[in-house]
């Protein structure tokens, strides 16, 4: 590793100053900030007219995403300023260039719901789209003919369809995110699959493929003769093109800004060197939107770029083996920290999976190429030059969908260390850079002074992954989080020494609430086993999440048990939950009133529903006979009540004695009219009430009855639907109440 050249330097200094800047206007946070002045002068759910031209298409697996140039935006008689707006269309109907009108809801994107969570407005915001318009009606004011970006929309549309029907639906979808940078249309769980075993990262470098085509087509044009100028201005004409087939993703402009570079450095003498052109990529980038610098994809493609060079950047005397080695050790250890911060795990066999995957790669890009070609350009080329070709394209994938299955069934496969603090990752980057410069400076002084700068990477690199388990041994904080789940119930218990429970898990308005929401938030915090895992009923919105635990073979997290109420109290749902555990080897308990489990610092107990020596009414199987906890730690205590009401809470009520007051209370039912009576308040008096609910649900929870009763009673409210996730966390004696999300 040579020491940086002067341009790379410059480079390097104003990447720190866009950091800098970047944290300062954020207050630190970049991911909520904010970038839209819209927003803050048209409120969320406005009925919006807007004029504005088609930009671009994405055409997707449930339909197109188009991308309007707003023109004008008007809203209760107003005009405001906007950039971009998202509408969504099941049918491909509109061109690139037409002049639209439409009229409907304007939706803006959510920050991270809850800690870990997918933060759609970053996502957006970066590409400088203000939010999403759900259309009433779209009307065309000017139709566009068929434009340069529309016909290669098109080409793009029709080389997927190439891919899919020469590859299967599968392998297609991922060859045609590689090679068109259309990740709208791959298949979730193969994504999913390269993402958990190290190797999502042929995803972001994709644009090897341009730099491997430019570097041809430059080279061919040299061969026949052409003037440095001509062959400079058509290899960046026919890329250009490219760029604008692939959508101008951000691993293919870096590698086009960096192949320009090296046909520069070769016209003026000078000699290339790949991370001073990647210096300069990062920068032109980061002119389109500063914020890209903290964008995952960005972040994934520069260090996996940067971890190819360092590691290829010593002599030639190694064998192709120990530099294919040294290339997987690289991405390995210098991807760490952004793999961890966005995907929360590592397995430690994508360095032998990466010895396959980076030399195949080439080989996989080069035939779906030519598969391409052949199948949309020659007559009858699909039977005679594409299906070898896709054929080859499809081996290689299936090569890489077979090494990840393999290594999921060795021990340790996948590490669950959770998102690092930024603190941490400046460390260990700083311990990297030390290592090679030090590394360099010691290579004169013998085996035993080569070992020593060898100690730090490997200190930092034992620091970022152990940062959570070490943390969970120095606090012995009880922390309660009420994930927002949409309309729905999921509550997370760590009880400080290790223990970690979720009392029902479930939405019925989130698609996928496990895996979108449940799941991230865990394995950001190093967790990918719960102890037990405590339902109240089984309405599908407190079970749904646990059901699709169960679908996964190797789930990311792992249920030790299940906890629910006696058979008398059972429905449906619940009869059939239970049946699932046992065929999915999940153990089930059943817990019943009066029963309590004490683990470490805090005590479960159950207070309902009612046992048979009752002698009040008894409530039927459903929301009534939800199973209510109470957890105590010291002074403090929180009430888990599910959906609890009617004879359910009037025999909750009368179980209680009169010094039963809790701190916190779990409002039942999501704030239903129909639960937490006055009576439940007069024996509680709760200081706080958690309420989970759905941002603008059907059910107009939480009732205005619930809310005005809870304040009567002196109790602070907490709302998912406004806040996002509620965190409350105590000692036994003081409490803090926090919104992590915000």
């Amino acid at each position: 590793m040579s020491r940086p050249r002067i341009l790379a330097r410059l480079c390097l200094s104003i990447i720190f100053l866009t950091a800098c800047i970047t944290l300062a206007i954020s207050r630190g946070h970049p991911y909520k900030a904010e970038f839209s002045y819209l927003q803050s002068s048209v409120p969320d759910g406005s009925s919006v007219k807007v004029l504005a031209r088609v930009s671009a298409k994405i055409r997707g697996r449930e339909g197109v995403r188009i991308v309007l140039d707003v023109r004008e935006l008007s809203c209760r008689h107003h005009s405001y300023r906007a950039g971009k707006l998202n509408i969504y269309s099941d049918k491909d109907y509109l061109n690139i260039g037409d002049l639209i009108e439409t009229g409907g809801t304007l939706e803006y994107y959510d920050h991270a719901r809850n800690p870990g969570n997918f933060d759609s407005h970053f996502y957006y915001g970066v590409r400088g789209i203000d939010g999403r318009v759900a259309t009433g009606y779209v009307k065309i004011i000017q139709r566009a003919g068929i434009g340069l970006k529309e016909w290669m929309y098109r080409a793009s549309v029709r080389a997927s369809a190439a891919l899919n029907q020469g590859m299967g639906d599968s392998e297609g979808s991922m060859m045609s995110s590689i090679l068109l940078g259309n990740r709208a249309m791959m298949d979730q769980d193969l994504r999913t699959l390269y993402q958990k075993n190290g190797i999502a990262h042929i995803l972001a470098i994709s644009g090897l493929h341009l730099s491997l085509m430019g570097l041809g087509i430059y080279s061919l044009l040299k061969k026949a003769g052409l003037p440095y100028y001509l062959r400079f201005s058509l290899t960046v004409s026919l890329l250009t093109f490219y760029m604008i087939l692939t959508g101008f993703s951000v691993s293919i402009c870096r590698a086009m800004i960096m192949l320009v570079v090296k046909m520069i450095s070769e016209k003026t003498g000078r000699c290339y060197d790949g991370l001073t052109a990647l210096s300069v990529a990062v920068v032109f980038i980061l002119f389109l939107s500063p914020w890209y610098l903290w964008d995952a994809s960005f972040q994934l493609s520069v260090s996996a770029v940067c971890a190819l060079y360092i590691a290829g950047s010593s002599d030639n005397k190694h064998g192709r083996l120990q530099e294919a080695l040294r290339s997987s050790l690289g991405i390995f250890f210098i991807s760490l920290p952004v793999t961890l911060w966005h995907f929360f795990e590592v397995s430690p066999y994508s360095v032998i999976l990466n010895l396959v995957v980076i030399p195949l790669l080439p080989v996989a890009m080069i035939s779906g190429l030519i598969g391409i070609l052949a199948s949309v350009v020659l007559p009858f080329g699909s039977a005679v030059w594409g299906m070898p070709a896709f054929t080859t394209a499809k081996v290689v994938l299936k090569i890489y969908e077979a090494g990840c299955h393999l290594t999921e069934f060795l021990p340790a496969s996948r590490i669950c260390a959770g998102r690092p603090p930024a603190v941490l990752i400046v460390f260990y980057y700083t311990a990297l850079y030390l290592c090679c410069r030090l590394k360099e400076d010691c290579k004169r002084g013998g085996n035993l002074r080569y070992l020593i700068p060898c100690m730090i990477p490997v200190c930092s690199f034992c620091c970022i992954l152990c940062f959570y388990p070490v943390k969970s041994l120095l606090t012995d904080r009880t922390e309660i989080v009420m994930l927002d789940i949409g309309q729905g119930d999921c509550l997370f218990i760590d009880d400080g020494r290790g223990a970690r429970f979720l009392v029902d898990a479930g939405s019925s308005s989130i698609d996928n609430a496990g895996s979108a929401r449940i799941e991230p938030f865990l394995l950001s915090r190093g967790i990918h086993r719960l102890d037990a895992v405590f339902i109240s009923h089984g309405d599908m919105d407190h079970i749904s999440a646990v059901f699709e635990n169960m679908e996964h073979t190797r789930p990311s997290v792992r249920i030790k048990r299940l906890i629910i109420t006696e058979e008398d109290y059972r429905d449906e749902n619940l009869e059939y939950l239970n049946n699932a555990a046992g065929n999915t080897d999940i153990p089930v308990s059943v817990m019943r009133s009066g029963q309590q489990i004490t683990v470490n610092n805090i005590i479960m107990r159950c207070l309902g529903p009612p046992s048979g020596t009752d002698r009040g009414p008894r409530p039927e199987p459903g929301n009534e006979a939800s199973m209510v906890l109470r957890l105590e730690r010291g002074a403090f205590s929180m009430l888990f009540t599910g959906d609890i009401e009617g004879k359910g809470e009037e025999a909750l009520v009368r179980s209680l004695g009169n010094d039963e007051c809790c701190t916190v209370l779990k409002v039942a039912h999501h704030g239903s009219k129909y639960s937490t009576s006055s009576e439940l308040l007069e024996k509680t008096h709760p200081k706080a009430a958690l309420i989970s609910a759905g941002e603008n649900n059907l059910y107009g929870h939480p009732h205005e009855k619930t809310l005005r009763l809870l304040q009567e009673y002196g109790a602070l409210i907490y709302r998912t639907d406004i806040s996002g996730a509620i965190s409350v966390e105590t000692d036994g004696g003081s409490t803090v109440i926090s919104t992590p999300s915000r």
